[in-house]
């Protein structure tokens, strides 16, 4: 399957450097850069439920990093937009 969407920041600015990982159960990760316009894309999922982690770069330090889940079909196109909080990351709200 294909996973795909945009990454913005808790504003709803689209962020445009970072990078997502995807990974799940008999599979090792797949790390990629978010694209400048804010998109990112990952291809070749099994279907399944797949760990998805995003990191941001912060201006005052540390990066943000946030991780949830998605379930992912054979053959098609998952659509995820993910928005990580300004602040210490917590997964429910990056729901």
């Amino acid at each position: 399957g294909l996973l795909k969407g945009f990454v913005r920041r808790h504003t709803g600015a689209l962020v445009t450097s970072g990078t997502l990982t995807a990974y799940g159960t008999g599979y090792y990760a797949q790390f990629i850069q978010i694209a400048s316009d804010g998109s990112y894309r990952i291809g070749g999922l099994p279907a399944g439920t797949v760990n998805v982690t995003v990191s941001v770069s912060h201006a005052q330090g540390s990066a943000l990093t946030s991780a949830t889940t998605v379930q992912i079909v054979a053959g098609q196109t998952t659509t995820l937009d993910l928005a990580p909080p300004a602040d210490i990351v917590s997964r429910s709200r990056f729901q």
